[in-house]
C-alpha cells in the first residue's frame, strides 16, 4: 500500500471514531457536520508527507468519502470583468459523508464475532471481572463489545496520563483493541506499555481492567 492510501485510510478511521465518539446521527452524514479539526489532523504528519496528505484528502473529495468545510463564496475583486460564481471551503474541519461512513467501516477494525458481549464496571477502586484494583473512587461503565467507546474511553485515558491528542494516539489505541479483540496479547501488551506504562493515579490499572476483559472476552473467558 503506498503512503497516500495508507494516510486515506488512516484519515477515514480517525473520522470514523470521532463520529462515534461525539455521538453524530446518521442525518448529519448527509446534511453535514463539523468533524475533525482540519489544520490539526494535517499538523500530525510529517512536513515530507503534507504533498501526500495533501493528495490523499483530494482523492477522498473527488470520491466523495470525505467533505471539508466550512463554505464560502469566492470573493470577486472590485471592478473585475469577470465575474465569478463560486463557493471552496476554508478548510477548517473534515467529516465522513454516508459513502465515507460506510467506506470507513469496511477498513476500521472487526469485532470477534463469537465474543460474547459484557461490560467492564469501574466503582470504588474496584474493577468488576478483573483482580486490579484502581486506588482512587472513581466510577463509569464501558461496554467491552462496543469498539468506538471502548477506543474513547482509552484516548481519554491516555490524554490524562499525559499523552497528546491526536492522529498517531487514535491509530495506537485503535491497533490495540484490535489486537485484544483478536485475543493477541502479544500484540496489545507492547502497546499498552508505550501508552499507559507510565501513567499514574491508577490510570494504567482502569486502562488494564478494560483492555484484559476484551481479552479475556476473546478466550471466550468472560
Amino acid at each position: 500500500m503506498n503512503s497516500i492510501a495508507e494516510i486515506s485510510t488512516a484519515l477515514l478511521r480517525v473520522l470514523l471514531a470521532d463520529f462515534r465518539a461525539k455521538g453524530h446521527s446518521a442525518s448529519e452524514l448527509n446534511s453535514g457536520y463539523v468533524g475533525v479539526s482540519f489544520p490539526e489532523v494535517r499538523e500530525e504528519y510529517a512536513e515530507d508527507d503534507l504533498v501526500d496528505f495533501d493528495l490523499a484528502v483530494d482523492g477522498l473529495e473527488k470520491a466523495k468519502l470525505v467533505q471539508t468545510g466550512p463554505m464560502t463564496m469566492y470573493e470577486n475583486k472590485p471592478g473585475s470583468s469577470v465575474v465569478i460564481f463560486a463557493t471552496y471551503s476554508l478548510k477548517e474541519y473534515i467529516s465522513l459523508t454516508e459513502k465515507g461512513y460506510r467506506e470507513a467501516g469496511s477498513v476500521a477494525p472487526k469485532k470477534a464475532s463469537a465474543a460474547p458481549r459484557h461490560h467492564v464496571s469501574i466503582s470504588q477502586s474496584t474493577i468488576i471481572g478483573s483482580p486490579i484494583g484502581v486506588g482512587e473512587n472513581i466510577t463509569q461503565t464501558v461496554d467491552a463489545s462496543n469498539d468506538a467507546a471502548v477506543i474513547q474511553r482509552l484516548i481519554e485515558l491516555a490524554e490524562a496520563g499525559g499523552h497528546q491528542p491526536g492522529k498517531q494516539l487514535v491509530d495506537d489505541v485503535t491497533d490495540m483493541v484490535a489486537s485484544a479483540r483478536a485475543g493477541d496479547s502479544a500484540g496489545a501488551q507492547p502497546i499498552f506499555k508505550k501508552l499507559f506504562g507510565v501513567a499514574a493515579n491508577g490510570i494504567s490499572q482502569i486502562a488494564w481492567g478494560v483492555v484484559s476483559t476484551i481479552l479475556a472476552g476473546a478466550f471466550g473467558l468472560a
